[in-house]
């Protein structure tokens, strides 16, 4: 038995994911990054996969940063459901509601 299925049968953790896949894709001069995740405590009913969608900023240093920096942070993006059963199927919406943006 794996950690992952021993914690998804527990009551203490009332929600585990399971990241199955990540993408980054260039729109409209901006890199967003998708997550496809599989809710693991759903074994059958519902849907099982879904995604979150986040955007890079930049985020300047601060004054006390010598010298200062420019990072890179991923912020969340927010965009219509992608809930569906299978993780391609959850993909595809994710990509057809980034380009519709």
């Amino acid at each position: 038995m794996s950690a992952l299925d021993y914690f998804a049968g527990r009551e203490e953790l009332p929600e585990i994911y399971e990241v199955e896949r990540t993408v980054i894709a260039l729109h409209n001069h901006r890199y967003y990054r998708i997550e496809v995740k599989r809710d693991c405590k759903k074994s059958s009913g519902g849907y099982l996969y879904s995604t979150t969608t986040y955007v890079e900023s930049k985020h300047p240093g601060t004054e006390t940063d010598s010298p200062p920096w420019v990072g890179e942070v991923w912020r969340r993006f927010e965009t219509s459901d992608s809930d569906r059963h299978d993780a391609e199927g959850a993909l595809r919406q994710a990509l057809l509601n980034l380009s519709n943006h």
